[in-house]
């Protein structure tokens, strides 16, 4: 999980912007299938508006969707992110971050190669030890004894630092964070940052003939793959109006893409 909302963090169209567009990447047009970027606009009133418009709209002019007021899609999307976070998802994202948390550990530390390494060296200096035993003495048996034996002790050092850099993930304390982490402030743009960047692998939004969107979320880490609901397309800012989800599936798991 910390490797995910590192990389998502250094997202490209984030990095320029004034304004952080939290779907930046993510947000596709259901019509063309283009990407839509964050882009903003001022009223007649001098007013400042950040939206996210299709590509294919904005450069060929090819594409009818209607843009979409930012924190409007942005709510909607980490709302319907939230109420997929049941104790029982909160349970699966748990263990499967502790998977991963044992895959990372035995692929990228040192710890497997400086275990080998020791093991070489104790084999090494057994070896040594019952040529000793049989008979065989010289000064050069006895001097590559004290290096295999000097070269020991660094390796134990060495291994003692990586193993103190490990950091093991337990289920209940990740069971913990999750459960309080779910209860932060919707308002806070930090907050639905985190969400986005843990649960959303993509989106997609459609204009209705009825006026409403429909927007598909694609999630990471969950059996909750997908998730499809519509929204009326009013864009005001308080969405605690909406309609509950009209239609929702589910798909097979994908953990940690």
């Amino acid at each position: 999980m910390q490797k995910r909302l590192k990389i998502n963090a250094q997202a490209p169209a984030r990095g320029k912007a004034k304004v952080d567009y939290l779907l930046s990447q993510k947000l596709f047009c259901g019509h063309c299938g283009a990407t839509m970027t964050g882009e903003s606009g001022t009223g007649r009133l001098g007013g400042k508006y950040h939206y996210y418009t299709c590509s294919t709209r904005k450069r060929y002019h090819s594409c009818e969707k209607i843009p979409v007021k930012k924190d409007f899609i942005e709510r909607a999307v980490v709302e319907d992110a939230l109420s997929i976070l049941t104790p029982e998802v909160i349970e699966e994202l748990a263990e499967a971050a502790v998977r991963q948390n044992k895959i990372d550990i035995e692929n990228e530390s040192l710890v497997p190669a400086l275990t080998q390494e020791l093991y070489e060296i104790e084999r090494s200096i057994a070896n040594l030890i019952k040529m000793v035993e049989k008979g065989a003495d010289s000064d050069a048996l006895t001097t590559r004894l004290m290096e295999l034996e000097k070269q020991k002790r660094a390796t134990e050092k060495r291994l003692v630092v990586a193993q103190d850099e490990i950091i093991v993930l337990e289920k209940e304390h990740i069971i913990w964070w999750l459960t309080e982490f779910c209860n932060g402030d919707i308002e806070d743009e930090d907050f639905r940052r985190h969400i986005i960047d843990l649960l959303v692998n993509s989106v997609t939004v459609w204009d209705e003939p009825d006026g409403w969107f429909k927007i598909t979320s694609v999630y990471n880490l969950t059996s909750s793959k997908t998730s499809t609901f519509r929204i009326p397309s009013g864009q005001g800012s308080d969405l605690s109006n909406l309609a509950p989800p009209e239609k929702r599936y589910s798909e097979n798991c994908i953990v940690f893409q």
